[in-house]
C-alpha cells in the first residue's frame, strides 16, 4: 500500500474527508459499547451483598441492553447514514479542490 504522501494526498484531507464525517458518531458508539461490556464483567467480579451472581449478571445485562438500544444502535445508524450520504460528498469536494 502506497502512503498518501507519496501520491500527493495530505493526511488531513484523508482524515477530514473520509473518516471524520461518520467517525464522530461511530467512535463514541464503540467506546460506549466497550464500557457497557466492561460493566458486565465488573458486575460479575463484584456482586452486591446478599445478591446472587446470577441476579447481578441479569441486572448488568439489562443495563447493557438499555445502552445498546438507547445509545449505541442509534449512533451506529446515524453514522451509517452519514457514511452513505455525507462522506462521499465531503471526499469529492475535498479531493477535487
Amino acid at each position: 500500500m502506497v502512503p498518501f504522501s507519496e501520491i500527493g494526498i495530505p493526511a488531513w484531507k484523508y482524515i477530514v474527508g473520509l473518516v471524520l464525517p461518520h467517525g464522530i458518531f461511530e467512535i463514541p458508539a464503540i467506546l460506549l459499547l466497550g464500557a457497557a461490556l466492561l460493566r458486565i464483567g465488573a458486575g460479575l467480579a463484584t456482586p452486591s451483598k446478599g445478591e446472587p451472581i446470577s441476579e447481578g449478571f441479569v441486572k448488568s445485562l439489562a443495563d447493557w441492553a438499555k445502552i445498546m438500544i438507547g445509545l449505541v444502535i442509534p449512533f451506529l445508524l446515524f453514522a451509517a447514514i452519514m457514511e452513505v450520504l455525507v462522506t462521499p460528498r465531503t471526499a469529492i469536494w475535498l479531493f477535487t479542490n
